[in-house]
């Protein structure tokens, strides 16, 4: 694999300065990293919040101006709040469309070593390939069906825990979602939507009620949309380190921040051919229905804001 055709990696930070030193570290232990192009988009603190987070985003800031081991750094540091939503939709159109493609982290995800090589072979290989939508470096913590012998399996469900994608892709989305009243007039297609589990439904009407800001949830809707999936390894490269109590969504619990970690002294192999398979499809939406619907009571009394990624229901990490 020459330096061209390495997708350049897309960081998104806010306020806390030891999950992001962890997520730069490990991205640091890849191979590839030395010769990656890394883009860091810095939200600023909210104005309801001033004294409260100006001081941990000013400590975020002036980490990610020493970091080094990457072949460029370019940052961007928002001058007004724009909240998880608009910071990712701004930042991965922005350098998708001048690269092609893109691989996505949030400050919290610790990455494993061959998370980078994973990916990067997984874009290269899979670019033509439009059944494959997304790809992400996570996996959630259930079972494969016996006899299951894959590394890597099409899921119908995006996962926003270091992913990334191409701007043919990306520009498909609909981000107003206008054709939104169509599925919820075709009780087949929301069946087919919720494939992926139940909670998609209800994250994609409080969406479209206001009710929270998931650009998670809408980029779900256009992989739907699309007939196409999300490729994902059967055990997980990422490592999400911000169930902690830190962020603004979550309580202190490890329950969401558990996986199947991969244990290979190699990236999951890749296959050509791979192929949707429902049965795999049926214990993903068996973990994800008994996970996020035992959960969604304590979700629905938190304050909802701006800076919300609630799709994953694992990935309220500001």
């Amino acid at each position: 694999m020459t330096t061209q055709e390495l997708a350049p990696i897309i960081i998104f930070v806010y306020n806390r300065p030891w999950h992001t030193q962890q997520m730069i570290t490990s991205l640091q232990n890849n191979k590839l990293s030395k010769d990656s192009l890394l883009y860091i988009f810095s939200d600023t603190w909210e104005t309801n919040t001033y004294n409260e987070s100006k001081t941990e985003v000013s400590k975020v800031r002036q980490y990610i101006h020493k970091i080094t081991g990457f072949k460029e750094i370019i940052i961007h540091e928002s001058t007004t709040h724009k909240g998880l939503a608009n910071s990712i939709i701004y930042g991965v159109t922005s350098v998708i469309k001048k690269h092609g493609k893109a691989i996505i982290i949030e400050d919290d995800l610790v990455t494993n070593m061959y998370f980078l090589q994973f990916m990067n072979e997984a874009l290269n290989l899979y670019k033509d390939n439009h059944n494959v939508f997304s790809i992400s470096g996570h996996n959630h913590r259930f079972h494969m069906p016996l006899g299951y012998t894959k590394e890597i399996y099409l899921a119908p469900r995006i996962d926003s825990w270091g992913w990334a994608t191409w701007n043919d892709r990306w520009s498909l989305a609909d981000w107003n979602m206008c054709n939104y009243n169509e599925l919820f007039s075709d009780k087949k297609a929301q069946e087919r939507f919720c494939i992926g589990g139940k909670d998609k439904l209800d994250l994609l009407k409080m969406q479209m009620d206001g009710k929270i800001d998931s650009w998670a949830i809408r980029w779900d809707y256009t992989m739907f949309l699309n007939k196409s999936f999300c490729l994902k390894p059967y055990r997980s490269l990422i490592n999400n380190i911000g169930c902690d109590g830190s962020g603004t969504h979550y309580k202190k619990t490890s329950k969401y921040s558990e996986t199947y970690l991969w244990k290979k002294r190699r990236p999951p192999k890749l296959r050509k051919d791979i192929e949707a398979d429902p049965s795999v499809w049926h214990r993903l939406q068996t973990y994800m229905d008994n996970t996020t619907y035992n959960y969604f009571p304590f979700l629905i009394k938190r304050k909802i804001s701006t800076y919300f990624n609630l799709f994953n229901l694992h990935h309220l990490n500001k």
